[in-house]
């Protein structure tokens, strides 16, 4: 199973979101079924989407960055890196959040009209329905895209506790 992945990373197919595509393939032809078998093979530069995805620690990608479904870490687990380091820091995720909510919502608006052919109102309500099922998930997202976003731009400002 580890072998599959040092030969994508060596072979720099791991690269941005279809780099993640090709290596998650890659495992699960090769009988992985776990993807948290993963987490020790993440340290590597190109493997940042794939750990991002798992939401692992922009700094070690093997610790956990959530100890439940919205609560998270303060420090990583196995690095203890400081994953607040300021109060309000994720502030700016909700930025992340509207971005990555605002084309989703549509598409399943679009995608309920398409299915029912209802008028404008039912159709935005069901979408809107619906869509409460992703708010946990881009909750989740939006955090750690935000905690990658500000490690790749100021990686010196965060604390090891």
């Amino acid at each position: 199973m580890h072998d599959c992945y040092s030969t994508a990373v060596r072979t720099r197919r791991v690269v941005g979101l279809a780099g993640v595509a090709v290596l998650w393939n890659e495992l699960f032809r090769h009988g992985a079924t776990d993807p948290a078998a993963l987490v020790p093979n993440l340290t590597a530069t190109s493997a940042w989407p794939l750990a991002l995805a798992l939401q692992r620690c922009p700094r070690c990608r093997r610790g956990d960055l959530f100890a439940g479904i919205i609560a998270m870490h303060r420090t990583c687990p196995v690095c203890r890196l400081d994953l607040e380091p300021e109060v309000g820091y994720y502030t700016g995720a909700m930025v992340v959040s509207y971005v990555l909510s605002i084309p989703l919502l549509t598409l399943v608006a679009v995608v309920v009209g398409l299915i029912t052919r209802w008028d404008l109102g039912p159709v935005i309500v069901s979408a809107s329905f619906l869509y409460l099922a992703l708010v946990v998930p881009l909750f989740r997202y939006a955090r750690s895209i935000w905690l990658y976003l500000d490690w790749w731009l100021n990686p010196g400002s965060f604390r090891t506790s």
